[in-house]
């Protein structure tokens, strides 16, 4: 028998593609009726001699950090590319659990917070607590946040940062939203980046008026605080971005 908590509840998956697809196979699994609109439209960029000349120098760095699934996707197969043995002494750190599943996967003896899915945490790891003079590469999206790249520059390390992908605000037609949420309303919506909760606000607002009235689980206070300046009233924080945090944040809801 289902256990209590998200079944039966129709529930807003706005992750983009494929992890889209992930988060809603564990609300499926557990009961409820993932409605899938993702809401940020992933690029990943063609190799430039930039993103090259930083794959063939890889061992030039110290520590790589994966910044998202995307990142490290893009920048294995980068790295595939050119190195038919990644170099022995680089140390990878990954923002978030699927990042880092992904570098394991790899083969990589991959690390990342354990509590929490964001940069703040990850600088809290004792990997970074003295970086100086140590030189890493972030791999990451472009127009991320730069706060990362900042801290550990001021804390005295080298770092380089590659742009491996964009994030697009995706195109719906109006019958097409209007069709998905006529047919499959939701009853609580979930987020895990800013750039997200703007995008709701953008494309979904105009056709679903009660949007913002809906619980929202969110992956940070930082997205919390924007959700709420925009004016959702119900913002509830998962610990991290993970489907399993996203998924008990759903089921205690309930």
């Amino acid at each position: 028998m289902t256990e209590p908590g998200v079944r039966q509840r129709a529930v807003l998956v706005t992750r983009p593609e494929p992890q889209a697809h992930q988060l809603s196979d564990a609300i499926r699994a557990a009961g409820g009726e993932p409605v899938e609109l993702p809401m940020l439209a992933i690029k990943v960029y063609p190799e430039n001699q930039a993103i090259k000349d930083k794959i063939l120098n890889l061992d030039f760095y110290d520590i790589v950090i994966t910044v998202s699934p995307t990142a490290a996707k893009a920048g294995l197969a980068l790295i595939d590319n050119y190195w038919p043995q990644v170099p022995a002494h680089l140390m990878w750190l990954a923002v978030g659990a699927a990042s880092r599943q992904i570098l394991l996967d790899y083969g990589l003896d991959a690390k990342a917070p354990d509590d929490g899915s964001n940069s703040e945490s990850l600088l809290q790891m004792p990997a970074l607590q003295n970086v100086t003079g140590l030189r890493i590469l972030i791999m990451k999206g472009k127009d991320g946040r730069p706060m990362l790249a900042e801290t550990l520059a001021a804390a005295g390390a080298n770092v380089d940062s590659m742009d491996l992908y964009e994030r697009d605000m995706p195109q719906y037609s109006e019958d097409e939203l209007s069709a998905i949420m006529s047919h499959h309303k939701p009853d609580v919506v979930t987020a895990t980046s800013v750039a997200i909760i703007e995008n709701l606000e953008a494309i979904v607002s105009p056709v679903l008026p009660g949007l913002k009235a809906l619980p929202l689980i969110v992956a940070s206070e930082r997205i919390a605080a924007r959700a709420e300046h925009l004016g959702f009233k119900q913002v509830i924080i998962a610990k991290g971005a993970s489907d399993e945090a996203l998924l008990n944040a759903l089921n205690s809801l309930f």
